[in-house]
């Protein structure tokens, strides 16, 4: 988190988090005064602004009786309808029994709905995840083999979403985080969705996800996403991390061009050709098109065994070397 956006508060400061806690001048215009007042009385002190979207900003808190670091997501306009269903959509998913306990997403604290009547904000108050973005925790990891890894935890990550029966719907590289122990937690919610949730007219109607990660067909609402768009999205992170360039999303590249960056950037043949085919677009006339990954699960395992492959390699070379 930035340092200026760290507060420390005083012994001497009044329980107000307007008038005592000095909070940046846009921060303070995206909290509501109803909400400047609620979240104090729901037991939370707000330490600063950690993340910003379209339609939410996330903050940096402390619940005041345990101590405990939170983070507190609030969407901004209380009356806007469309952003009432994320929410809801969002809490919906933390809260589904499919994921409860599942380490890949954030543990749900807290759903606070907002009403434009009083000037309060829709809440939502969850765990706080120490991590780094994934492009940038990848700059630190000096071999190809531990990027590839860390892509792999990725696709794990995603298949443990999938096998729980949510659809992320807004995959991006600012939405994947990794803690110190390589762990890939995945963030924001609020257009993912659970299979029940697709099947209903108002979501297929919904234009969801990130330029850059999400294939253009669901961008631009003609069909709705699903696995395999997550898995098209998951791989444009991984080109990303094993590229450093927002690349390889755009359906008018040729599987060459990319399949090229991606071994010019160091990839060996077999990785870059598992990536490849994630970025693929779907054919809409089938419903299974056998040119995609099947699953998460299958990207993650090949990509395993591309490493495997290449230090069984390495260790005869140099079985070969000491004969």
């Amino acid at each position: 988190m930035r340092d200026d956006f760290v507060i420390e508060p005083s012994a001497s400061d009044p329980r107000n988090i307007h008038d005592g806690l000095g909070l940046h001048g846009s921060t303070r215009n995206k909290l509501h005064e109803g909400t400047r007042q609620r979240i104090p009385k729901l037991g939370y002190e707000l330490r600063g602004e950690i993340g910003r979207g379209a339609t939410a900003s996330v903050f940096e808190a402390r619940h005041i009786q345990t101590n405990r670091k939170v983070a507190i997501k609030v969407y901004d306009d209380p009356a806007d309808d469309s952003q009432r269903r994320k929410f809801r959509g969002e809490c919906h998913v933390l809260s589904s029994d499919d994921l409860a306990g599942n380490s890949v997403v954030p543990a749900l604290y807290d759903c606070v709905t907002g009403e434009a009547a009083q000037d309060t904000q829709s809440l939502i108050i969850m765990e706080f995840i120490r991590g780094r973005k994934i492009h940038e925790y990848a700059r630190a990891i000096p071999t190809v083999e531990g990027k590839i890894e860390l892509c792999a935890r990725l696709f794990d990550a995603l298949h443990e979403l999938h096998k729980a029966g949510v659809k992320y719907g807004d995959l991006s590289a600012n939405n994947v985080l990794v803690e110190v122990d390589d762990r890939v937690r995945l963030v924001d919610f609020g257009q993912a969705r659970t299979v029940k949730d697709f099947r209903s007219a108002s979501s297929r109607s919904l234009a969801l996800g990130t330029p850059g990660y999400t294939p253009d067909n669901v961008l631009e609402g003609q069909v709705q996403s699903e696995a395999w768009s997550d898995i098209h999205a998951a791989g444009a992170v991984a080109y990303q991390v094993l590229t450093g360039q927002i690349k390889g999303h755009d359906a008018r590249e040729s599987e060459p061009t990319r399949r090229a960056a991606l071994i010019n950037a160091g990839v060996p043949a077999d990785v870059a050709a598992i990536l490849v085919k994630a970025l693929r677009i779907k054919n809409t006339n089938k419903s299974v098109d056998p040119r995609l990954h099947e699953s998460a699960e299958v990207v993650a395992k090949e990509l395993r065994g591309c490493l495997e492959r290449r230090a069984a390699r390495r260790a005869a070379r140099r079985r070969r070397r000491l004969a």
